[in-house]
């Protein structure tokens, strides 16, 4: 049914005390008059304009909101909770490892010096002939010095083995994906914002059901419901790999409780082994009652 907009203001005054303040301005009143135009059907009386509230141009005007609202990046906390976290995938870590050779030369010389110490021989005078000629002979000294210089290169070759873990995403959003769920946050926070929850549901549903729809979500549907199962497959592998460490976990526990159970069985069979039939008849008498020995060897 068309309405005027002074019967559309006065059927709202009891809520909006306000608004008669405000449409005393006739520039307020000709704004809101020229909104209500771009979402409802306009049909002339006279001189007087009458409105239709129409659904389809609601969405229409919403979507064009939301389209420039997502043509660029939205504010970064929006941009990390509902646009990148979304469209994360399961990553999946893959261990490399690469191997690093490197040689190292060495060089070891070894001089080795052999000196012989001075060796002094007198010779000693010796008589000759009637004459008796003594003669002394010289001194002799001789000096010997060997060297020998010996050069090893010695080579080492060193093998260091590195492994390095990336992160390796299962799937990547395309471009047009991501301004896709861009697009549907900025449509969702401006219903949120601006118009009821049960308008809201309306107008999503008018969005899917529509043909041919405004936009196509398909890609952006099938994108998410493929990032589901993949999530889905790796809560259930991890849980599974829980489940498997648990139990490695508990049969070693369970080995080393029977082998400590053994061992100290062994020791206990070496012990009974070592003690004399007499020792085990005392150890089975009831000493309930009796006194101790330390107790007659106290001081008085």
């Amino acid at each position: 049914m068309f309405i005027s907009s002074d019967d559309y203001f006065d059927s709202i005054r009891d809520t909006s005390p306000h608004l008669s303040e405000i449409l005393r301005w006739s520039k307020v009143r000709t704004l809101l008059e020229s909104r209500m135009a771009a979402v409802c059907d306009t049909a002339e009386a006279g001189d007087e304009t009458m409105f239709r509230f129409n659904e389809d141009k609601l969405l229409a005007e919403i979507l064009g909101k939301a389209r420039g609202m997502s043509e660029q990046s939205l504010p970064k906390s929006m941009e990390d909770k509902f646009v990148t976290k979304t469209l994360e995938a399961p990553v999946v870590g893959v261990k490399r490892e690469s191997t690093t050779v490197s040689s190292v030369s060495q060089t070891q010389t070894q001089v080795k010096s052999e000196t012989s110490a001075p060796a002094s021989e007198a010779s000693t005078p010796k008589l000759e002939s009637a004459d008796t000629q003594s003669s002394v002979s010289s001194t002799e000294t001789t000096t010997s010095v060997a060297s020998e210089a010996s050069t090893a290169a010695t080579s080492v070759v060193a093998e260091e083995s590195t492994t390095t873990a990336e992160v390796i995403p299962t799937l990547q959003a395309s471009p047009e994906v991501t301004k896709l769920q861009r697009l549907r946050t900025a449509f969702t926070f401006i219903c949120s914002c601006y118009i009821s929850p049960a308008q809201t549901k309306l107008l999503q549903t008018k969005l899917k059901e529509a043909k041919p729809p405004p936009v196509d979500f398909a890609p952006l549907d099938s994108y998410l419901e493929e990032i589901s199962k993949l999530r889905q497959e790796a809560a259930a592998a991890r849980s599974m790999a829980d489940y498997s460490r648990k139990r490695v976990l508990d049969d070693e526990e369970l080995a080393e409780r029977n082998e400590k159970k053994r061992k100290k069985d062994e020791e206990d069979k070496r012990k009974k082994a070592g003690e004399s039939r007499g020792v085990r008849d005392l150890k089975k008498v009831n000493t309930a009652g009796m006194m101790k020995m330390s107790h007659f060897f106290k001081k008085k």
